[in-house]
């Protein structure tokens, strides 16, 4: 049994159909914003030795990204003045990317040794 694909119609004769395409012609203007996040920083990678790594930007950033390199290992992350540790803060597994939507300078983080950690963050134009 053959199947013949569905045409759309439109019985009131407005609008397009299948036999009665409309075209529309003439000239859309879009407002396109700019890239307001177009300036970013990223920040020198800092091995994980079983404490506290510091993270300071040359100026504040309006977002923030913790990524970790390694096969094992889970970082924490705390982003609201506090100090992380192996049992306080956002956990950021081996090999995982953790975006922070929070503005911030100085980003403090706990690896473990056998990890690399790796951070950037953008700012606004």
């Amino acid at each position: 049994m053959a199947y013949e694909p569905i045409k759309p119609r439109r019985e009131d004769g407005h609008g397009s159909s299948a036999e009665n395409p409309t075209h529309i012609s003439g000239t859309i203007e879009v407002d396109v914003p700019p890239d307001d996040y177009a300036l970013g920083e990223v920040l020198p990678d800092q091995p994980g030795a079983g404490g506290v790594l510091t993270f300071t930007f040359s100026s504040p950033v309006v977002s923030f990204w913790v990524a970790v390199v390694g096969t094992t290992g889970v970082c924490k992350v705390d982003h609201y003045g506090g100090t992380p540790s192996a049992s306080s803060g956002i956990p950021v597994e081996a090999g995982g990317v953790l975006p922070i939507p929070e503005p911030a300078t100085v980003v403090k983080i706990y690896a473990p040794a056998g990890t690399t950690v790796t951070v950037w963050g953008q700012r606004r134009a």
